[in-house]
């Protein structure tokens, strides 16, 4: 390491990158990382240098990772020799030139230095292999490992914070809105809807739908749905990783990034309004708005008939698999509509319904009759218009009532004539004839997806399991904004379960609103009462279309309002682990991917992980952090990565010595002293998930494997391993290191120990102590962490207490009543409040993992 010409930490990124079979890609970011500048800060252009970092980032949410992938494109375009534009290519994406010849130097003289210790990467067939989404894993791990201790956390939900994101929005999907505040209500804001969709111009893609929402408060919700999404992926949120541009990661929209960063840019807009009255007098004269019974109303009217809306009243129900878009949006015709599609089909292939239509005078929106197959035969189909290039000799549609699209020329598209009836709807209004669904409490899993989205092998393997169309049956867990929360069973087998074992998905907790719903449907189900939707569930559906008006003028305009934000109650709280850390307030450097850090997964219990090269602190005492990354959402990632790469580390049990409930990470102490070695680096680290012998176990086979490989004997300026050793070693590390991350540990409470960053705490006996010796005689670089006995048999009077409790909380639920003072959770140390909390409490993972940890059975009577 002393002989590479670059800082300490970087030598250490290249020997780790080394030691996971990842060393060319550590040494194009470590020199990236020394000249520094590789892209352009112009903050008079901020918006367009975030967007180009942001797409350099291609959805890792690193900015290492954006570093090397402009290092790639680069030195692949001298390869082509197409150097001629190089300059208005660096202008265009953001970069600087001259900084990056600098890293192509830098680079080739760091690959000479290692050569001479044989630090190089293992050509096949003797390289490590890897997919993907491995050594996205391997490289996010050597990033933890060579910049530790600058960890920070964040996303640590407490239940009362998922339902208060949604109090913000006021039921809005936080993954598609921003908020923007300072309009009071009697200002009427629907006069100003074109207003407000301007000030998000630099913000979204011409084709992206802006709706602007109000209530009764001063809040406007801004709402996007990107061209297409309603049809590629679930209502509004990029799910798949088949989209081109894959520019943030999980399911918040590339819009809501931007418009909040837009916000931290310029917090202010100004608006110029009329007075109420006049406002109201405006809206009228112009026919938007009407006054009944001395009251205001703003007009409206809905797209679809609401009475004909198709929703799932039952929690069991037959049908047919008609498409799958993804995992998480698919569409199933349920068996009680099938009389209706095929009334409709009637209807269709009728000739005196239907008229021939010129290409020019279809219309994006427009309700067409477009053939589809049905076996071997081929119906006209009801479908929607979606795209019609006047250059192409094709149009491309979508089935409403099947979830498919198509592209066709002419001579299979035909205009439905006005006046054609379904039982006595218009067949334009008629809600389509079908479910849209979803696989509930399953996310992407951190092996099969970068991105945290389903990836096009996933969605290949399911289909391949069932073709559409195909008889299935679904189970509903519950159904919010229009979508179906669904356990899927195809052929009595039980998809959701069938995707878990096949490593493709793993459990997760669903958002407030969904166990909500659950909550109402699980009683609606006891009481043998049909589930009805509410108005505000149906307005989703209908899609109620507002009156528009343009703006009143300026020059008629009484008064200027100063709008604040946008802002998103996703934005994440950031927090160190370390002790010089524990106090201050942490943010991300505003040239960061990562300035703008929404938790994507805010309903999930365990707390999410974020590493920097580097932590600046201000003059205020705020913390900076540089250079980030956002690692892999994995249940437990910060102590696992704290564990693998710490110095040493100190576990605390719980009263009961069941299980570990913390760790204390850093130098340890002075010999024979309590007194820390460099407490400033000390981590304190909460488990909110259950670590055991065997994860430690593993953690020191990966620590000793690292050892050996880089371990210089007496005498040896270069480490001299058989190279069969080093192929096995190097392999077993990137085994070890999937293994950890990717492996299935249940959920539980977060709990400090009773003195935190304080070493030698509990009274342990040297009999309770699992040390293991170093082999190396202390010249290892990780050397064995010392674990402490557990007793796994959780004592009988101490389970009873549990099992109880849990069972009072059940009965709680079931009787729909609870004393005032509330109730704790006991198995989670957890209180709960009022009755909706706990019947919401018992559909948490966090609560469903600690019952089966205590074997706890719900005793029916």
């Amino acid at each position: 390491m002393a002989s590479l010409p670059v800082d300490i930490r970087v030598a250490r990124l290249i020997v780790l990158g080394y030691a996971f079979s990842v060393v060319d890609e550590m040494t194009i970011i470590g020199a990236c990382l020394s000249v520094q500048g590789v892209f352009t800060e112009n903050y008079k252009k901020e918006m367009s240098t975030y967007a180009a970092k942001l797409s350099w980032a291609n959805g890792t949410g690193s900015d290492l990772i954006a570093l090397l992938n402009v290092y790639k494109v680069y030195t692949e375009r001298i390869r082509q020799n197409q150097m001629r534009y190089e300059t208005m290519w660096a202008d265009r994406c953001g970069v600087q030139i001259r900084m990056l010849r600098e890293v192509v130097t830098l680079v080739q003289e760091l690959q000479y230095r290692l050569e001479y210790f044989n630090v190089k990467a293992i050509p096949m067939p003797h390289g490590v292999t890897m997919n993907d989404y491995e050594r996205c894993i391997i490289i996010k791990t050597v990033f933890a490992g060579a910049f530790y201790p600058n960890f920070a956390a964040y996303g640590a939900n407490d239940g009362d914070k998922e339902k208060e994101t949604f109090r913000i929005t006021n039921g809005r999907n936080p993954a598609n809105t921003v908020i923007l505040t300072g309009l009071p209500n009697k200002y009427i804001g629907p006069l100003y809807r074109k207003t407000i969709r301007e000030i998000f111009a630099p913000c979204v893609d011409v084709s992206t739908r802006i709706e602007v929402n109000f209530d009764h408060s001063e809040r406007i919700y801004v709402s996007f749905f990107p061209n297409r999404s309603a049809i590629d992926s679930q209502s509004a949120t990029y799910l798949t990783d088949m989209n081109a541009e894959q520019e943030v990661l999980g399911n918040v929209l590339l819009e809501v990034y931007k418009s909040v960063k837009y916000g931290q840019i310029r917090h202010n807009h100004r608006i110029h309004v009329l007075n109420p009255g006049k406002a109201e007098t405006y809206a009228v004269e112009r026919g938007a708005g009407e006054v009944v019974n001395g009251a205001f109303r703003w007009k409206r009217h809905d797209e679809l008939r609401r009475d004909y809306v198709v929703y799932p009243r039952k929690n069991h129900i037959a049908g047919r698999l008609m498409h799958v878009v993804h995992l998480h949006k698919f569409f199933i015709q349920p068996d009680e509509e099938l009389p209706y599609e095929e009334h409709i089909r009637t209807l269709l292939n009728t000739n005196r319904n239907l008229d021939v239509v010129r290409k020019e005078h279809l219309k994006v929106g427009m309700m067409v009759a477009a053939t589809r197959k049905f076996g071997n035969h081929a119906y006209y189909a009801r479908a929607r218009v979606i795209g019609n290039d006047i250059n192409a000799k094709t149009v491309e549609v979508y089935y409403v009532d099947f979830g498919n699209t198509a592209e066709l020329t002419m001579t299979h598209i035909r205009l439905i004539k006005q006046g054609t009836y379904v039982n006595e709807c218009p067949i334009e209004k008629l809600p389509p004839r079908l479910l849209e669904c979803r696989l509930a409490c399953l996310t992407p899993t951190a092996i099969s997806s970068v991105r945290g989205r389903w990836t096009v092998s996933t969605i290949k393997e399911l289909t391949e399991k069932m073709r559409p169309p195909v008889d299935v049956a679904i189970d509903v867990y519950a159904f919010v904004d229009g979508v179906a929360y669904v356990t899927l069973y195809y052929e009595h087998e039980n998809i959701n379960e069938w995707v878990i074992a096949k490593q493709l998905a793993q459990y997760t907790d669903e958002n407030f609103m969904v166990k909500f719903d659950h909550d109402q449907r699980v009683n609606c189900e006891k009481l043998n009462h049909e589930y009805l939707l509410d108005d505000v569930q149906v307005d989703v559906m209908v899609r109620p279309q507002e009156a528009e008006v343009a703006p009143p003028p300026e020059n008629i305009c009484d008064r200027e309002i100063t709008l604040k934000g946008p802002s998103s109650p996703l934005t994440a709280l950031i927090y160190s682990p370390t002790r010089s850390a524990s106090k201050k307030v942490c943010k991300v450097e505003r040239n960061s991917v990562n300035c703008v850090l929404l938790d994507n997964d805010f309903q999930d219990y365990h707390q999410k992980m974020v590493v920097a090269t580097h932590i600046k602190k201000s003059a205020s005492g705020e913390l900076s952090l540089l250079n980030t990354t956002i690692m892999p959402n994995i249940p437990g990632i910060l102590p696992l990565m704290a564990l693998i790469f710490c110095p040493t580390a100190e576990f605390c049990r719980n009263v009961d010595n069941t299980r570990f409930i913390s760790i204390l990470t850093g130098l340890g102490t002075k010999p024979g002293t309590k007194v820390p070695m460099f407490e400033e680096h000390d981590m304190q680290i909460p488990l909110d998930v259950k670590i055991d012998h065997d994860d430690i176990e593993c953690i020191n086979q990966l620590r000793y494997s690292i050892s050996t490989l880089l371990l210089l004997r007496t005498g040896q300026n270069i480490p001299e391993l058989d190279n069969n050793v080093r192929y096995k070693l190097l392999q077993k590390i990137k085994d070890l290191t999937i293994s950890i991350v990717t492996r299935r540990r249940p959920l539980c409470e977060r709990k400090y120990p009773p003195k935190p960053f304080v070493w030698n705490q509990c009274d342990i006996k040297p009999s309770e102590l699992l040390v293991i010796d170093d082999v190396y005689n202390g010249a290892s670089i990780f050397p064995f962490l010392t674990s402490v006995k557990l007793d796994v048999n959780v004592k009988s009077e101490e389970g009873g207490r549990l099992k109880k409790n849990c069972q009072d909380l059940y009965t709680i639920a079931g009787i729909n009543r609870l004393e005032r003072g509330g109730i704790k959770c006991q198995l989670c140390d957890t209180y709960l409040n009022d009755i909706s909390q706990v019947r919401l409490h018992l559909f948490t993972k966090l609560h469903r993992d600690r019952e089966k940890e205590i074997k706890f059975e719900v005793a029916t009577h």
